[in-house]
């Protein structure tokens, strides 16, 4: 690995201090000295032109590389591959682009596959059923998917190849949707959407290999040096192993961009004990990847009215959602990960599901006390602040999307009320008590684009429309950033050698066009990311 300077740039130090060092200089991609410009040029190394690789940023800002502490990787890049639907602003949008699709999709026998749908967007508050897919087309298996992925709807030829227009099912009643008559729908939620992936084709370790590659190199030019990632619903009978054997293959060919934090998606206690029993475990490490804690689902979305709630939706009488755990089942998931010495991290949107999770974890952790575990919350919506509370009391982590507010600013009173919704989404409160709250994006849900996520955690507004969400519940610009560095490093115990620009760390950089701290809010999101730098390694480079 050859020596790095970076010089002739304003290095956030963690203090909006730039001024203080205009230079690194960085060997074995750790860092190994800052100072001036100067200084580090004249290094002893420095001479030797095959051993050091110098770059003068022309002035640019330096920050420590960003972590996305929740996103869906491979999901992310096989959807890039599918019709997208966020741009539909009526149901003819949504029949225009998959219509568009039609031929193709013959010719190759494929399925027209588009994600990214809101009916919010039409100015409906229903789903389309599969009636009105089959105006796209009654030859081709058409299935859309809503941008919160907790809700598809297949059109009656996809039903057809997927067999249960002649075996309905039987089971998980409440994830799918009827018509008067007592026929299918075509509408398919939560864990049940697995039905679809279930008549498709797998992936591929090749064509894994060549997604994670892709949402690597995608998420560089974003300034990402570190992702932490669900990807074992991609191949959700094998229990990860296919997904890990690509991450390793990549390590071993040193093609492997990134650094991956792996948020293990193991649903119950037979693949977590196939999981330990091949001898997996949080912090396992192999180059610049990582298994990280067990990821476990225990409700849907709040745009879908699938989060679980302890009160019924303001806006549907009778509607608390869905939950995915009885209190038994999920308790011994978790005790058995815990007792294994897992991290645990769980996705939570409503507040019966985080009640759920939060009286289990005080559970498992007074009946087998363990110093430092990290376990945490995954999306931290809905709560009240007693709930709140239990977060610090527990030592719990929060893993928070702000970008979230851009669509859930407009739903969550309704859903809710104010009352509630005031609490909820409450990063300042959460900071101002000592809460480690790491960001992220839940990629594909959203856009991994770290500016505009920044953007929301400090200002709680759509500056599209001018709409701001309880501003008073924002962060400053110095808690967004830690959220999206330090923090993230946080979450993989890696804090003591990533997450910031100091002697002794890894060389972990984004180079930025402009000063994230003296640019005005509302212009944020317009920072480009020009040098994107892992362990020393130039991953992207705008210029070239």
């Amino acid at each position: 690995m050859k020596d790095l300077i970076l010089y002739n740039g304003h290095f956030y130090n963690g203090a909006a201090d730039w001024d203080t060092a205009s230079a690194v200089y960085c060997r074995n991609g750790v860092i190994v000295a800052m100072g001036s410009d100067e200084d580090m040029l004249s290094m002893p190394a420095c001479g030797q032109a095959e051993e050091t690789e110098t770059y003068d940023l022309q002035g640019h800002y330096v920050m420590p590389g960003f972590i996305d502490s929740h996103m869906h990787l491979l999901d992310f890049a096989e959807q890039e591959k599918m019709v997208h639907l966020e741009a539909a602003r009526s149901f003819e949008d949504v029949i225009a682009l998959c219509g568009a699709q039609i031929e193709q999709a013959k010719k190759n026998n494929k399925w027209i596959r588009a994600v990214g749908f809101n009916e919010n967007d039409w100015g409906q508050d229903d789903f389309p059923t599969r009636k009105d897919l089959d105006r796209i087309s009654t030859e081709v298996p058409v299935t859309i998917r809503r941008v919160c992925l907790h809700v598809s709807v297949c059109n009656t030829r996809a039903l057809e190849v997927m067999g249960l227009l002649e075996h309905p099912p039987i089971e998980n009643l409440e994830n799918f949707g009827f018509f008067e008559d007592g026929t299918l729908n075509g509408v398919i939620k939560e864990f049940s959407q697995e039905l679809i992936n279930d008549v498709l084709p797998p992936l591929t370790k090749e064509e894994i290999k060549e997604l994670i590659v892709y949402g690597c190199e995608k998420a560089a030019e974003k300034g990402i040096v570190e992702i932490h990632t669900d990807d074992f619903h991609s191949t959700p009978w094998e229990h990860g192993e296919t997904v890990l054997e690509a991450y390793h293959e990549l390590v071993a060919e040193e093609k492997l961009p990134l650094r991956i934090n792996e948020q293990c998606y193991l649903p119950d206690e037979e693949g977590l004990d196939v999981f330990l029993k091949q001898g997996h475990y949080t912090g396992e490490t192999d180059g610049l990847f990582k298994v990280g804690p067990l990821k476990i689902i225990l409700d849907g979305s709040l745009g879908s009215h699938t989060a679980w709630m302890r009160a019924d939706y303001k806006n549907e009488e009778g509607q608390r959602g869905v939950r995915y755990y009885d209190e038994a089942a999920l308790y011994h998931l978790a005790k058995k990960a815990h007792d294994a010495g897992m991290q645990i991290a769980v996705h939570a949107i409503g507040d019966a599901s985080l009640q759920q999770m939060l009286d289990i974890y005080e559970r498992i952790q007074w009946e087998n006390p363990r110093a430092d575990c990290r376990h945490g919350m995954v999306h931290c919506q809905i709560m009240d602040r007693m709930q709140q509370d239990r977060f610090k009391q527990m030592n719990l982590l929060g893993y928070v999307q702000p970008v979230f507010l851009r669509y859930d600013m407009n739903i969550v009173d309704e859903c809710v009320g104010t009352e509630l919704a005031a609490q909820s989404y409450n990063w300042r409160r959460f900071l101002d008590q000592g809460v480690h709250l790491s960001g992220g994006s839940d990629c594909p849900v959203e856009s991994f684009d770290i500016m505009q996520n920044i953007q929301y955690a400090v200002s709680r507004t759509d500056f599209s429309t001018g709409k701001s969400w309880y501003p008073e519940n924002a962060v400053s610009m110095e808690e967004a950033v830690r959220m999206f560095t330090w923090e993230g490093a946080y979450a993989s115990f890696a804090e003591q050698t990533r997450g910031s620009i100091e002697i002794g760390k890894e060389a972990d950089f984004a180079v930025l066009s402009k000063d994230l701290f003296r640019e005005p809010v509302e212009k944020i999101n317009q920072i480009k990311t020009l040098m994107t730098i892992v362990k020393g390694n130039v991953v992207f480079d705008a210029e070239r």
